[in-house]
């Protein structure tokens, strides 16, 4: 499966991924931090879902979302705040759903596994063994 993360907070990012790839082990995350190189990411390297932050140095995270919903009908997450109104704004613009900071991983998890599920994605799940990072390790099989 492939990524495209939209934002600048590379840890946020990395947390998300890594979440991901418990799921998703083969994982291709593509990262990007202006609006415009993800418009020019999805035709080049046709990505199964995108993840849209508020900090994105050229562009909203909303006129991101209507860019895209011009020309694409990939799956968009968006992490957005507490604000309801942003929430609403998410999904008016096209957003498939959101995830706000305190969604918890399990729930976050459950909300991409059912949007890869409307988009017939959601068995694209290799089992290649364990997921290194640093110290960490995790086996998807126990």
């Amino acid at each position: 499966m492939k990524a495209l993360f939209f934002g600048q907070d590379v840890n946020k990012i990395e947390q998300l991924a890594l979440t991901l790839r418990i799921r998703w082990p083969d994982l291709e995350s593509i990262m990007v931090s202006r609006g415009s190189h993800g418009l020019m990411a999805i035709e080049q390297k046709e990505p199964d879902i995108a993840f849209i932050c508020e900090d994105l140095t050229d562009m909203s995270m909303f006129s991101t979302i209507s860019e895209i919903r011009k020309f694409s009908d990939l799956p968009i997450v968006a992490l957005t705040g507490e604000d309801e109104m942003q929430c609403v704004k998410v999904l008016d613009r096209g957003g498939d759903d959101y995830i706000t900071p305190s969604t918890s991983m399990m729930v976050m998890m459950v909300k991409v596994v059912a949007i890869m599920r409307r988009f017939n994605l959601a068995n694209r799940r290799v089992d290649e063994g364990p997921i290194y990072c640093g110290d960490l390790v995790i086996d998807p099989a126990t």
